[in-house]
């Protein structure tokens, strides 16, 4: 029997919230993710209140900004590389929400907002990284990284307006992944890490060493839980827009069958009419006046008004 494969823990979003707090564990995922970058210098900022989202100074937001989830966040630096001063939101994503892409846009859009002080120019912004790391393949193109920027459909032209975002895809079959990034793949996967990757076993050890720590598991457990409850939540609320959905539907055929009803009604009283007139014609050896009937229509109601006084 094939041994099922066990995630590493650093998956759930609280022991990785917790874990890159670390600032030399965060860069060097920066440098598995971004190698083309150096980082120069660091910062984090750590706001106690878990549920601010991107205030002034706030490094950490609540995961699931929407629906505010207390128990885990993603980690936000600021980052100085050698040739401009950046921050990054990183959050691990464990399923597929559906909304991720309108997500990354708006921790951009409320980060913006929030960095830009009274007074300063647009072009002060600082560039932005929203990065997902993702235990599934988001854009199903079977890609590692899939990296977006503003770009002219046409002529391909950069916008460089600064803002950027990466989903990671830990699900990737290729054989040409970079291996500092498939060995980060398959201890996310699996929990397994070669003996060589020295930063990969130092981030292992700081996840097991936070396992042991009591605060740590009951938040995990709290996060697990709000997961539940969400799921459970969103599988009542879709379970009542699919009622709704086939309550219209029985509504609207019940609408249109007592339309073809009234139309059938009215359609019988109206050969019922004819007949009668037919009949009072041809008892009166009117034959004329029923050639006309049937070719004028106007002629035919003026007949109905005889029959009918």
């Amino acid at each position: 029997m094939t041994k099922k494969k066990t995630p590493s823990a650093l998956c759930n979003p609280v022991m990785f919230s917790t874990v890159m707090k670390d600032e030399e564990l965060f860069r060097g995922l920066l440098a598995r993710i971004l190698p083309e970058k150096r980082v120069r210098r660091l910062h984090l900022h750590d706001y106690e209140d878990e549920i601010q989202i991107f205030s002034a100074e706030t490094i950490l937001h609540t995961e699931h900004s929407i629906m505010i989830n207390p128990y885990a966040k993603s980690v936000r630096f600021d980052v100085l590389f050698e040739d401009d001063d950046t921050w990054f939101d990183v959050e691990c994503q464990a399923a597929d929400t559906k909304e991720l892409p309108q997500r990354s846009r708006y921790y951009h859009a409320v980060a913006a907002v929030d960095s830009l002080a009274r007074g300063q120019e647009y072009r002060e912004l600082r560039p932005g990284y929203v990065i997902f790391i993702c235990l599934f393949d988001l854009l199903g193109q079977d890609e590692p990284i899939y990296s977006f920027q503003m770009i002219d459909d046409k002529n391909h032209l950069h916008l460089d307006d600064g803002q950027v975002t990466i989903f990671l895809n830990s699900k990737c079959s290729k054989d040409d992944i970079p291996c500092q990034l498939k060995n980060l793949f398959q201890y996310l996967e699996e929990d397994i890490v070669p003996k060589s990757d020295s930063w990969l076993l130092r981030l292992q050890s700081a996840v097991k060493t936070m396992e042991n720590e009591k605060e740590v598991r009951s938040r995990m457990t709290l996060y697990d839980e709000w997961v539940r409850t969400a799921t459970a939540f969103e599988k009542c609320k879709q379970m009542l827009e699919e009622s709704e959905k086939a309550l219209q539907v029985v509504e609207a055929k019940r609408q249109q069958a007592e339309v073809e009803k009234k139309q059938a009604e009215a359609e019988k009283m109206q050969a019922e009419s004819e007949k009668k007139l037919i009949e009072y014609l041809l008892n009166q050896d009117r034959i004329e006046d029923l050639r006309k009937a049937l070719k004028d229509p106007v002629y035919k109601e003026q007949l109905f008004e005889e029959l009918n006084n």
